[in-house]
């Protein structure tokens, strides 16, 4: 399976395999359905012993280990390919990435599956935190404030200020 989802420049594609299965999941430029792995370009691949490696167009890259519901994640950034498993890099690729990629895929029986399976496009810069309040230690006083309407969130990795206090959050999921 592929993605019609494509990212050309930055973006990510994460995704949690389900355990116990052989499968291959990544980025590829090949647009088809073809269940070649070795046509994917930056790919992690599974086995059922819940063990994992990295496989760029099927050369081995490094190996490891994952528990059920671990989350991986493949990311394009400036050109650079990088892999993550639960936020922890685990490799940089040195192939420069391509311009178009998408996610790709290879499942070889049934019940092997991804879940939460999230493209994104681009990897859209944090705004710059706001000034601190007057003073500079932030706001103190018992004052009712009147609720603010809720901010539009980007994707995980989002960092935005909160409209009332101007704290720098981030959205993690």
């Amino acid at each position: 399976a592929v993605s019609l989802e494509e990212i050309t420049g930055d973006g990510s594609v994460e995704f949690v395999p389900v355990a116990g299965w052989r499968m291959y999941a990544g980025l590829g430029q090949d647009g088809s359905t073809s269940t070649v792995p070795e046509t994917i370009d930056y790919a992690f691949s599974f086995w059922p012993d819940n063990t994992w490696d990295i496989r760029e167009r099927g050369t081995y890259r490094k190996e490891g280990k994952f528990a059920p519901g671990d989350v991986f994640r493949i990311a394009v950034d400036a050109g650079t390919v990088r892999y993550y498993q639960n936020g922890v890099l685990r490799h940089v690729s040195a192939t420069p990435a391509p311009p178009v990629l998408r996610c790709d895929t290879s499942l070889y029986a049934r019940g092997a599956a991804l879940n939460g399976v999230t493209v994104v496009a681009a990897v859209l810069p944090a705004p710059p935190p706001p000034p601190p309040p007057a003073g500079g230690d932030g706001i103190t006083d018992r004052l009712s404030r009147p609720e603010p309407p809720v901010p539009v969130l980007g994707p995980a990795g989002f960092a935005f200020a909160d409209p009332v206090f101007g704290s720098r959050m981030l959205r993690v999921t």
